[in-house]
């Protein structure tokens, strides 16, 4: 609930009267302070929903509010609320007639108000600056949920009201595309476990149901008619009770679940809800089910739990199954102190009390307040009773003490410090210049009659000036902590949740372990752009260049590894690459497979089944069965192996020549590269066709398939064309020949 003095909450049950106070920032910077005369009665509505009206996690909604200020003698009709921040306030008169104030949040107005003897205004929290669009985020992936949530209320200029939260160190890989900053938030809070919501000073919380207060008050023994599916308990035996369920009876500062009396209407589901599982489903439809099919909180759609729906099934389930409420929707005496979150006891006419939540107020100046527990019916989720299974998660929630912190070690610690300290004794040291020096001390400060302050050998004190805050633990001797006016500061060891820094000088830079899980360091360019980053999965960066020996580095590389020389390494499943300094000329291995590049086309590939010998004398290719070219081959001398005792060597077939007057030259250029000169040659495809068309089967002139690439082997085309050079020159010779007859034939008539 959000809090109240002790004297207010009497009043409130005794039926006091409360009203309405505002502070209204308008767009040009001007302050408006509304008292209650300002506001039409019943002039003030506030809706705070965390819901679409059903029970789960990720939820962003905002509060809204609505006012109506009276303006019959037009005393606002000179201001534009367009855009102006509300800080809106329920106030009570006490009985020393004061006025207590309790902030109810601040709204902005995103609607023009409606103008006329009575201004209705409608304005949203915080929430609404989540709705832009992503794209526009500095964030680089992968992030952990903490950097994802913390930079989107930086992004979005909502303060930001947590520290740490669960699970806030898991790793989304890759950034969403075509998202808005609060579908973001949806996403991380879901996977956190959390909902999103702006706390009455506007700052930004993630917020779950307290599981401890709900288990606590969960027991429930059923009655004489049914046992079955109520919880049972072992107590143990008459000689040992240590080994079994021990229930806690709590202590006098123990919080307890909220009783809401006062009940105007009550409306009660017959039946509690028992969550009795998470499903998780990734975009490939994958589903993951922690715990079994009843009532199931479900996760889908959600991209950043692709291919981890095990590892976020399991978090969730831990978390949520086996929790236990009864859905109501009640209509109370006007309190303007509920919120969603809360923990509360409900009962109805026959004096039943039933555990449950709020997950929905709505607070009307002067009405009913109407507080509800929204969830699916649970006959119609599928859960009736609390399972054994579910019981289990429940039990052992109960038992598991949760894991802490380094800070909040800290904390814990300066609490404990802070509850067991110690009054101070208190002197105060005027100086010539008028100024006084204030000291502490937690021994007695003996002042001498020249007004300075002595202090017991091995007191602590505490001295205040205009220089400084400074701290002794020798009685004065020296000062070996504190800050001064300019900003620096001296102390032991300094525990924070965030830090930031230009620069940091020390021996030791320690990063992840224990409750801070896995360790991370980010290393970015002077644009915010992610360089690489160094975790428990080793070193990644996408850019720089690294010097040095890589001698002692052992075992097998994988990925790419891009110009100078790789030596002594064995690379499996990889892709080099080397090129020049152009990056146009090269080659690239992968898995043996070979491709060479010239002025950035490829030209030319070897397949792994390739057998080339290289003649160490003058350093030709002197053998290439699967070596294919598409460009001019860059050697001196390219010789092909050409025996005939290793060859079959069958009749010319003359079905080569009606094939080589189908070919059809072509000219083109390539698509990939930047060479985009005009080539001539043959399309593979059409030869192939060709080849089949004459029953030119099983000929090597084309080679590759669909799933690669095509090429054709011109050097085979030369012996097609000597062929018909050496016919068309025996037809021109015979031609010749006929000519010269005719000419004698003509020449002797």
């Amino acid at each position: 609930m959000i809090a109240a003095s002790k004297e207010f909450k009497e009043k409130l049950k005794n039926g006091a009267n409360l009203v309405n106070y505002a502070d209204i920032t308008l767009s040009d910077g001007q302050v408006l302070h509304l008292t209650y005369k300002d506001f039409m009665i019943g002039g003030c509505q506030i809706e705070d929903k965390t819901t679409d009206g059903n029970f789960g996690i990720g939820y962003v909604i905002g509060k809204t509010l609505s006012i109506k200020l009276e303006n019959k003698d037009g005393r606002f009709s000179g201001y534009d609320f367009y855009q102006s921040i509300i800080h809106i306030y329920v106030a009570m008169m006490l009985e020393d007639g004061t006025i207590e104030k309790i902030k109810k949040g601040v709204f902005y107005t995103v609607v023009p108000e409606t103008p006329g003897d009575i201004i209705d205004i409608s304005a949203v929290d915080g929430m609404y600056l989540l709705d832009k669009d992503y794209s526009y985020s500095s964030t680089t992936y992968p992030a952990t949920l903490q950097t994802i949530i913390s930079n989107a209320c930086i992004d979005c200029g909502i303060p930001i009201g947590f520290r740490q939260f669960d699970n806030m160190n898991y790793v989304v890989n890759d950034k969403p595309e075509s998202v808005t900053y609060r579908q973001i938030f949806s996403y991380a809070c879901q996977i956190a476990g959390y909902n999103a919501h702006i706390d009455t000073n506007g700052y930004m919380q993630l917020i779950w149901y307290n599981s401890d207060i709900l288990d606590r008050y969960n027991y429930n023994g059923g009655n004489f008619k049914k046992y079955k599916h109520e919880t049972v308990i072992d107590g143990g035996n008459f000689t040992d009770y240590s080994k079994n369920t021990i229930i806690s009876a709590g202590n006098f500062i123990d919080k307890i679940p909220e009783h809401i009396f006062r009940i105007k209407s009550l409306n009660i589901s017959t039946d509690d809800v028992y969550i009795t599982g998470v499903k998780v489903i990734g975009d490939d439809k994958k589903e993951v089910l922690f715990g079994e099919e009843g009532y199931v909180i479900e996760v889908s759609g959600n991209p950043f739990a692709n291919q981890k729906e095990h590892e976020v099934a399991n978090y969730l389930g831990a978390r949520i199954v086996g929790m236990s409420l009864r859905p109501f929707s009640a209509k109370i005496i006007g309190n303007p102190l509920y919120e969603p979150f809360e923990v509360v006891r409900v009962s109805d006419r026959k004096g039943n009390v039933y555990n449950s939540v709020i997950n929905s107020v709505s607070y009307k100046i002067g009405g009913y307040t109407q507080v509800s527990c929204e969830a699916e019916d649970p006959v119609r989720n599928g859960s009736r009773y609390m399972s054994p299974s579910a019981q289990a998660v429940v039990e052992s929630r109960r038992d598991i003490k949760k894991q802490i912190t380094n800070y909040d070690k800290a904390v814990q610690n300066m609490n404990q410090l802070a509850a067991n300290s110690m009054g101070l004794y208190r002197e105060t040291e005027q100086q010539d210049s008028g100024g006084d020096i204030y000291y502490q001390s937690n021994r007695p400060i003996t002042v001498d009659s020249n007004g300075k302050c002595h202090f017991e050998s091995g007191s602590v004190v505490y001295k205040s000036a205009s220089d400084g805050f400074f701290v002794s633990v020798n009685g004065g001797e020296s000062y070996t902590s504190g800050f001064d006016s300019n900003g620096n500061a001296v102390f032991n060891v300094l525990a924070a949740i965030g830090i930031t820094f230009d620069w940091a000088h020390g021996g030791t830079l320690t990063l992840g372990g224990s409750g801070n899980g896995n360790g991370r360091l980010n290393i970015m360019n002077a644009s915010g752009s992610l360089i690489g980053y160094i975790d428990n999965t080793g070193v990644h960066f996408n850019q720089g260049v690294f010097s040095g020996s890589l001698s002692a580095a052992k075992g097998t590389f994988n990925g790419i590894v891009s110009a100078g020389r790789v030596v002594g390494s064995q690379i499996e499943g990889s892709l080099i690459k080397t090129y020049d300094a152009d990056g146009l000329n090269g080659i690239e291995i992968e898995a043996g497979k070979q491709r060479f590049y010239y002025e950035g086309n490829l030209f030319g590939y070897m397949e792994p089944q390739s057998d080339v010998i290289i003649n160490e004398s003058n350093g030709s290719i002197v053998e290439i069965p699967y070596l294919y070219f598409s460009c001019p081959i860059l050697y001196k001398e390219v010789s092909g192996l050409s025996d005939e005792r290793k060859k079959n060597i069958s009749k010319w077939n003359d079905k080569y020549d009606d094939f080589l007057m189908d070919l059809v030259p072509v000219e083109f250029s390539w698509k990939e590269g930047k060479d985009k000169r005009i080539n001539t040659g043959f399309g593979a495809q059409t030869v192939k066709k060709l080849l089949k068309k004459h029953g030119l089967i099983n000929n090597a002139l084309v080679s590759g398939r669909d799933e690669t690439e095509y090429s054709i082997a011109y050097s085979n085309l030369h012996a097609i064309e000597i062929n018909s050079i050496q016919k068309n020159r025996e037809m021109i010779q015979e031609l010749k020949e006929l000519i010269f007859e005719l000419k004698n034939i003509i020449g002797s008539n």
